[in-house]
């Protein structure tokens, strides 16, 4: 997981992980299916808050 390895994880662009998943999805479906992903993540406690900032996605992770 991308952002286990990050103590303070820094925006990132969609863009950025949709190739570092090799995926081939569209942008807009990549992005749908991210906030399942980020919502889920959230939801078991792995993360504090999300939110997309136009083409960037930003993190905060509890501790």
């Amino acid at each position: 997981m991308y952002w286990a390895s990050h103590r303070q994880p820094f925006p990132v662009k969609i863009a950025t992980l949709v190739q570092l998943c090799g995926s081939e999805m569209t942008t807009k479906h990549f992005k749908v299916e991210l906030k399942k992903a980020l919502d889920l993540l959230s939801k078991i406690g792995f993360l504090e808050t999300w939110e997309f900032k136009e083409d960037l996605v930003a993190v905060k992770r509890r501790y």
